[in-house]
């Protein structure tokens, strides 16, 4: 059974729909690069473990624009 994660990455202004695979990936990385009790790192910490994914994960991970922003 696939689980997926969904993280909203304001300062991009996406929702991403990650597959159980890199959730795990996920969890992984923030294991040695913690977020911030209040998140204020967070966006920062998903944007590097996204960067340091191969280009075949990366094609793995829904990004999609959100309209919050906007406003």
């Amino acid at each position: 059974m696939e689980k997926n994660l969904i993280l909203s990455v304001q300062s991009l202004g996406e929702v991403w729909e990650l597959p159980d695979d890199l959730v795990l990936k996920l969890e992984a990385y923030k294991t040695g690069n913690p977020i911030a009790p209040d998140n204020s790192n967070a966006d920062q910490i998903h944007q590097d473990w996204f960067a340091a994914l191969s280009p075949e994960e990366q094609e793995k991970v829904g990004r999609k624009k959100t309209d919050e922003q906007a406003g």
